[in-house]
């Protein structure tokens, strides 16, 4: 179909510059710290710059950005002017794919008052960007608890469909856990505001005519702040110009004076239709006869 992916790869090795840039014995060894301390640091910079850019261009239907570190290791990117949560939920970002830790998650970041990030695993909010770690594919599992309160070996898959995406949790045994529906960026970030979609109006038929209306990415509900077009109107050609006022009694003089009239004429026709008659009557008896006989 026309579902479309956008993927966005950031470096964020920036987040702890003095591990590479002089703790770590061999940096000191073989680089100069002083320089990797700069390059990382505007490393940071343009990453921002860039993934600020792309995601703005970018019209694909599902928008993914993944780094290394999580976002709550992002801390520069957690102030007033830069605020990694509010860039990805601005932008329609999907979701942020990351890594490190070794253990599998799944968080649910929201902008707070003052840049700072807030989450809570497994727990999904209206307008919270969507984090997805997968750190068990590997290495030492860590401690943490994971995902669901599991922290098996494996890897997430995450099915795309043109309106939703489905995140599954599978071990190195196997086992699927209950997958995770994840509604567009529209209804999940933005209130449910998706755009609805119109097809043209059939005929007119006793004065009304119809069309379809259905939410652009599938479900009502991801429309439902979103104003609905109306689906039927009245139709027919346009109404004629008004008539002049009537009288104030409704028409009932009119109609009096009408009869009235028709009641003289007839009654004037029948005095005239008499008197013609009478007239005729007496020229008659006064007209000398034409043959008398004798």
């Amino acid at each position: 179909g026309n579902t479309t992916i956008d993927l966005f790869a950031i470096d964020t090795n920036w987040v702890k510059i003095e591990e590479p840039c002089g703790l770590q014995p061999s940096s000191r060894l073989h680089c100069d710290t002083n320089k990797c301390r700069a390059f990382l640091n505007n490393l940071g910079g343009e990453s921002w710059q860039s993934l600020e850019r792309g995601l703005a261009q970018s019209d694909a239907t599902w928008k993914f950005v993944f780094g290394h570190h999580p976002i709550s290791f992002l801390g520069n990117w957690h102030g007033r002017e830069k605020n990694i949560i509010g860039l990805l939920a601005r932008l329609n970002a999907s979701a942020y794919l990351t890594g490190h830790e070794h253990s599998n998650h799944l968080r649910w970041y929201t902008q707070k008052p003052g840049g700072q990030a807030g989450f809570d695993n497994g727990d999904q909010r209206p307008g919270a960007v969507m984090e997805i770690q997968s750190g068990g594919a590997g290495g030492a599992i860590s401690d943490n608890p994971g995902y669901r309160g599991l922290n098996p070996y494996g890897f997430v898959a995450v099915k795309v469909t043109p309106n939703e995406l489905e995140v599954t949790y599978v071990s190195d045994q196997g086992k699927y856990m209950e997958p995770f529906v994840v509604p567009p960026p529209c209804a999940q970030l933005h209130n449910s505001t998706c755009a609805w979609t119109t097809k043209p109006w059939s005929n007119c038929v006793e004065g009304k005519r119809q069309r379809l209306v259905k939410c652009s990415r599938g479900h009502s509900a991801y429309c439902a702040n979103n104003e609905e077009p109306a689906a039927e109107e009245s139709c027919g050609g346009p109404p004629g110009p008004p008539g002049p006022p009537g009288p104030p009694d409704g028409g009932r003089g009119h109609v009096g004076l009408v009869i009235a009239i028709v009641a003289f004429v007839c009654v004037a026709a029948a005095a005239a239709a008499a008197l013609f008659y009478w007239h005729r009557r007496r020229t008659s008896s006064r007209r000398p006869p034409l043959l008398e006989v004798g």
